[in-house]
């Protein structure tokens, strides 16, 4: 952010490439350099998501240096798991999170959620390990929060039958993320995403898969859309359809395939 409004120089104070000034310096020569010659304008750009492309076109304030149409957005895919659907009426009274146990991630903004919902509230079935293991343990105990459960890195298959038997996935990522996997595989099972209005995130829900958080860094935001969440509002076959519309390996071949051939088309040369 620093970058795009007060210029490339940020990235020195802030040692951004490999953690040294040097580095970035040069960097930010390197990139003033082709910014310059105009090399941007005949470079053809894939986002993963209509954020980053938003994000992307920015830095044309002042002067355009990418051209918008050069920039398409194709997000990320995973494999289906080929599991079969339990109904989101079947669910078990559970919430989960699979995360780094991290501040960035929202971890204690989630504690301190459920501890305003209350012991009567469903359960959070906490996936992940980080620098905040003790920090929760000692929350869980301090607020004697027994609907909060502790399992630490586990099995992917393991967490996918979580994923499949839970109301929801929370994600309360405090930050833009890249692409978060985790999100479609979810959506591949059918589960609704409760998620950070910010970023990435935010764009690859929408009102027919899940619900977005807004003034995400705020507990009590949290607390009311967790406390009037009803997944029986949800189709778990529709969510899955959006998968397969836009995170599946088919739809992403033919996501790509479409791309090459515009950005062959434009160049003036036969496939």
């Amino acid at each position: 952010e620093d970058c795009l409004r007060k210029g490339l120089w940020c990235s020195i104070k802030h040692k951004c490439y490999k953690g040294s000034r040097l580095f970035s310096f040069l960097c930010v020569l390197n990139t003033k350099f082709h910014r310059l010659t105009g090399i941007y304008r005949n470079v053809f750009f894939i986002c993963l998501t209509n954020f980053n492309k938003a994000k992307l076109m920015e830095i044309n304030k002042k002067k355009k240096i990418i051209p918008k149409e050069n920039v398409f957005v194709k997000p990320n895919f995973t494999f289906p798991s080929q599991t079969i659907l339990i109904p989101l009426s079947k669910r078990k009274n559970q919430f989960i999170i699979a995360s780094r146990l991290t501040e960035s991630k929202g971890i204690k903004i989630i504690f301190e959620t459920w501890k305003h919902l209350g012991t009567g509230f469903s359960d959070l079935m906490v996936y992940g390990t980080g620098e905040l293991l003790e920090w929760c343990q000692e929350f869980i105990k301090l607020n004697n929060l027994k609907n909060i459960k502790l399992f630490g890195q586990t099995n992917h298959e393991i967490l996918l039958k979580a994923i499949l038997e839970s109301k929801a996935l929370i994600f309360p990522t405090q930050w833009y993320e890249g692409f978060p996997m985790l999100i479609p595989e979810a959506l591949e099972l059918g589960t609704p995403v409760i998620t950070s209005n910010i970023g990435n995130p935010a764009s690859l829900i929408n009102e027919d898969c899940g619900i977005k958080v807004d003034n995400c860094s705020n507990y009590q935001s949290w607390a009311s859309s967790i406390a009037s969440f009803d997944n029986h509002k949800f189709n778990g076959e529709k969510i899955r359809q959006i998968y397969f519309e836009n995170m599946s390996p088919n739809s992403n071949y033919e996501q790509l395939i479409s791309i090459y051939r515009e950005c062959i088309k434009r160049n003036g040369k036969n496939e």
